[in-house]
């Protein structure tokens, strides 16, 4: 137990020492004196503008969507009983991305309308993507078939994204340039109009999968065992679906199309401490809050002026741990 405590100390330290570098570098830097003049209300007015109307919001967003995005992927892997199992590799991030695409270019809405709009929108365009890739995946007698679920999911990823390109290429330029960036992970949703639509949705989702999280326990044990155990499975894997679609949709909306977050933070978690969700759960969506976030912040700094989307730097460490996991099962198959 201390060991684990030890652990989410550790962890913890590193995301209170990446915020602190998310709120002093960018385009303005800040010294880290400034930075604490601002805290204590003592700032000048251009460094307390940028830190609590530019930097402070997105880095919330940029958090809250990581453990979103994190949480999911958790799910999946329970549910499909498969290490690979993603919300961007099976499919779900399209049919956000597909159901946000469409509500941009139909409608025209102000930045506070548009964040409390575009959620369900997205979550729509997700919930309809993961419905059909759950049919689809189910066999006759035998429920869920795990590796069915991530190939059907590719499958959809790739027409949904071949779908959005139909969409965008008779867009306008402007919206052709954001809905681009918005697909390759460039943090849009950095205002406190966004920070009000998400962050309370993602914490009460949070605490309803917390509070379920024996049942996730009993569902790592096998088909036979939780039906033995009075488990029903297919209303538990519909339920558990929802709550990964939501935290996928609502993740996207803001952070646009982010890949393999879903599928690192949960493996390092369990990797850390074991598959325990009582303990697993709150470390899993840490790692993923914390990983965005040093993400991001590279993103932000490593190209002068405007950055780099963050889902790149995101890809560049997921696609290889991606590919590890892939050559670790086929050598255990």
């Amino acid at each position: 137990m201390n060991k684990t405590k030890n652990l989410y100390g550790v962890i913890a330290l590193v995301l209170v020492l990446a915020i602190v570098l998310y709120l002093m570098f960018g385009s303005y830097s800040i010294s880290l004196n400034n930075l604490l003049h601002v805290l204590t209300g003592k700032g000048s007015m251009t460094d307390i503008f940028v830190i609590t109307k530019l930097r402070l919001p997105r880095m919330l967003i940029v958090i809250f969507a990581g453990a979103a995005l994190a949480l999911s992927g958790s799910i999946l892997q329970s549910i499909t009983h498969n290490d690979l199992a993603d919300p961007g590799i099976i499919g779900i991030n399209a049919g956000a991305g597909l159901g946000a695409t469409v509500f941009f270019l139909m409608f025209s809405h102000s930045a506070k309308d548009f964040a409390f709009i575009l959620p369900f929108a997205a979550f729509m365009g997700a919930f309809m993507t993961s419905l059909a890739i759950f049919l689809l995946s189910r066999t006759r007698g035998l429920g869920l078939d795990p590796m069915k679920m991530i190939l059907i999911g590719i499958g959809f990823s790739m027409a949904l994204s071949g779908f959005m390109i139909i969409l965008i290429s008779s867009a306008e330029r402007t919206e052709v340039e954001f809905i681009a960036n918005w697909l390759a992970g460039n943090i849009w949703g950095g205002d406190w109009p966004f920070v009000y639509a998400i962050v309370p949705l993602i914490i009460i989702l949070s605490l309803i999968l917390y509070y379920n999280h024996k049942t996730l326990n009993v569902l790592q044990l096998g088909k036979d065992t939780s039906i033995g155990l009075g488990v029903n499975m297919e209303k538990t894997h519909y339920f558990m679906l929802s709550l990964a679609t939501l935290f996928a949709a609502l993740a996207v909306s803001v952070a646009g199309s982010i890949a393999f977050l879903g599928l690192i933070a949960p493996h390092i978690a369990k990797r850390l401490v074991g598959k325990r969700n009582e303990i697993f759960l709150p470390l899993t969506s840490l790692l993923g809050g914390t990983l965005l976030l040093i993400a991001d912040l590279l993103a932000r700094n490593l190209i002068e002026p405007n950055g780099m989307p963050t889902g790149i730097i995101v890809s560049l460490i997921g696609a290889p741990y991606f590919i590890y996991l892939l050559i670790r099962r086929s050598k255990v198959v």
